[in-house]
């Protein structure tokens, strides 16, 4: 890898051939690589949203995964199929992010967590398979995965983030295993082809429009744990003909049900 200093250089080079890269490229910051990514992540979504520049941009981390410290901070490169090696712990916040040809990834078992962005918008990606050492799914980890069929969570999860599954609208089932202690909001939003998901025993909320327009659920349990259900959490999920929830639950959250099927039934258990 070239330092840090020969990288700065050669961004500045590469961004003032392009409209829009002028300003503030004489202030990249940062003595680390992380550093440096922080300071240029609207410069690499818009290189991702452009493939020419993308590959020029590429060419300044020598085509490579970028790591530091066990964190896998970005992908400059064009391969479709990537197998990211045992050295990185944690793959960063918006590590793959809009990375339109990724169809298939290796994600080993050194990796604990999966960072906010991580895949976002990595809209070829079909399937991944978590290994069981991640413990945290990030905010929008794996928002606009448009094409993601199927995801198995390993159950060394403990935390959903926000937005994590927003937008997968080709998810068709998912398990949410026991270790799982939270969800975050709209964390499967938009998912319309899901039609099967099973709730752990160690969630106790249901979280703020969650399951909104989730069109093909039609049946849900919800486990004795379940305390509270948040606003429009299940909201547009308009073939939901039964769900079954704990006695205990007050359903006070604003439009939980709103616009389901009509003949919806809330059978307490």
């Amino acid at each position: 890898m070239k330092t840090i200093e020969q990288i700065k250089q050669e961004l500045i080079v590469f961004g003032k051939k392009y409209d829009g890269w002028e300003e503030g490229l004489e202030a990249i910051g940062g003595n680390t690589l992380t550093e440096l990514f922080g300071s240029i992540s609207p410069y690499i979504s818009w290189c991702k949203e452009n493939d020419e520049k993308t590959i020029d941009f590429n060419n300044i981390f020598n085509n490579e995964l970028v790591i530091e410290d066990g964190i896998l901070l970005c992908s400059c490169t064009n391969l479709e199929s990537i197998i990211i090696p045992d050295s990185v712990t944690s793959i960063g916040d918006s590590a793959f992010y809009f990375y339109y040809g990724l169809t298939s990834i290796k994600i080993p078992n050194s990796v604990t967590s999966i960072g906010n962005g991580a895949f976002y918008d990595c809209a070829e990606l079909k399937s991944i398979e978590i290994p069981n050492s991640v413990t945290t799914i990030g905010d929008y980890a794996f928002r606009f995965c448009s094409g993601l069929t199927s995801i198995i969570i390993p159950n060394s999860v403990i935390s959903i983030g926000d937005f994590a599954f927003m937008h997968c609208a080709k998810l068709k089932s998912i398990v949410i295993p026991n270790s799982v202690i939270s969800i975050g909001d709209y964390a499967f939003y938009d998912c319309r082809e899901l039609t099967s998901i099973t709730i752990s025993n160690s969630i106790t909320s249901i979280s703020n429009f969650i399951f909104h327009g989730c069109n093909k659920l039609e049946s849900i349990v919800l486990p004795n744990s379940v305390t509270s259900i948040c606003n429009y959490a299940f909201r547009n999920c308009r073939n939901l003909k039964s769900i079954t929830i704990p006695k205990s639950i007050v359903l006070d959250g604003d439009y939980i049900f709103r616009d389901c099927h009509p003949e919806l039934e809330i059978i307490r258990k």
